[in-house]
């Protein structure tokens, strides 16, 4: 029973002190509260004369609160306890914050829980699209190969098989660019790096675009000052170099000029700028073409077709491997493209 009470514990139950000396411990909340406090003093011993208890009070039918509670046992001269000192604290917030926070990591767990199945049904959709989507493409293009090759078509269904070919092959460079898109988009495209010689590289390239260039009667050179050995993912360097020429052909009109450029700047960076002097890029455009979902204009200057995707893909890749890309372009005066490589 209470023998003394200070004005706080009172206020707190909204009683006069007369009501609550003599009274039995918390008996003006709830049963509960009462046999906590009690089991709480039976731990105290002459060894162990403090403990400290949190028990839940209810204060009224709408409102639950929650204690803190250091009690100590007073013993007389034979060991005996002949009185409790308790001192309590209004937790409530705390545990209400306590709650909250439980609360919360659960639904954190949970919606963690569904990332990963969505995760996993991302990864298994772009397992299967890797294939079934690239399959009938890469099928159709081949067959077409197979019947060029056979020379016994005439001119007509030739030609009609060139179609063929010519659109499988976009539609599976549209396939692959979004299929790169979503393995950026889910992290799951990763480098690999070797030593490789830039020049050869370049090189590579050109040799692809030459017969391309010649054939819509464009101007094409290099300048290539160096001949660096780089650590770099060398597919993904060609798939740059691949996306950047092809677009510089693709925007310059027949007679115009395309010139690739291979240099070791002051930052001690290997630079590379594929130049034209086609089109150019309208100046509002220039913050967007890098960016993945901004529409923009890709029609080329004989109508060659485009996916939007490829320079969002190269921007990615380039800093993948720690580079930067740019542009400079005017409308009208053709563009600089350029990306850098760190020298490693």
């Amino acid at each position: 029973n209470y023998t003394f009470v200070n004005d706080a514990l009172c206020r707190y139950f909204g009683v006069k002190r007369t009501k609550l000396l003599g009274a039995r411990v918390f008996s003006q909340t709830s049963m509960e509260s009462v046999d906590n406090f009690i089991k709480a003093c039976e731990l105290i011993s002459y060894d162990h004369p403090v403990t400290t208890i949190e028990i839940k009070l209810a204060i009224s039918k709408k409102e639950i609160a929650f204690h803190q509670w250091i009690i100590r046992g007073l013993f007389n001269d034979v060991n005996e306890i002949v009185q409790y000192q308790g001192v309590g604290r209004d937790i409530t917030e705390r545990k209400k914050a306590e709650e909250e926070r439980e609360r919360l990591i659960l639904e954190l767990e949970r919606t963690n829980s569904e990332l990963k199945k969505l995760s996993k049904m991302k990864d298994d959709f772009l397992s299967i699209a890797s294939h079934d989507l690239r399959s009938p493409f890469m099928t159709i293009s081949a067959i077409a190969d197979i019947l060029l090759k056979e020379g016994e078509l005439g001119k007509k269904y030739t030609r009609y098989i060139e179609m063929i070919k010519s659109n499988s092959t976009v539609q599976l460079k549209y396939v692959n660019d979004i299929l790169d898109v979503i393995k950026l988009e889910t992290g799951k495209i990763k480098l690999d790096e070797k030593q490789n010689n830039i020049n050869k590289t370049i090189t590579y390239c050109l040799e692809n675009h030459s017969i391309i260039a010649h054939k819509k009667g464009i101007n094409f050179s290099s300048h290539i000052k160096t001949n660096r050995i780089l650590k770099y993912d060398e597919a993904k360097i060609i798939q740059v170099l691949n996306n950047l020429i092809t677009n510089a052909i693709k925007f310059t009109p027949s007679g115009g000029e395309v010139s690739i450029w291979c240099f070791e700047n002051k930052a001690k960076e290997i630079e590379i700028h594929i130049k034209d002097n086609g089109l150019g890029i309208p100046e509002n455009h220039i913050d967007k073409i890098f960016q993945i979902y901004e529409p923009i204009h890709t029609e080329g200057t004989q109508g060659e077709p485009g996916s939007g995707f490829g320079l969002s893909i190269c921007k990615n890749f380039i800093e993948l491997h720690g580079g930067s890309i740019g542009v400079s372009s005017k409308p009208g005066a053709g563009s600089d493209f350029y990306f850098s490589l760190p020298i490693k």
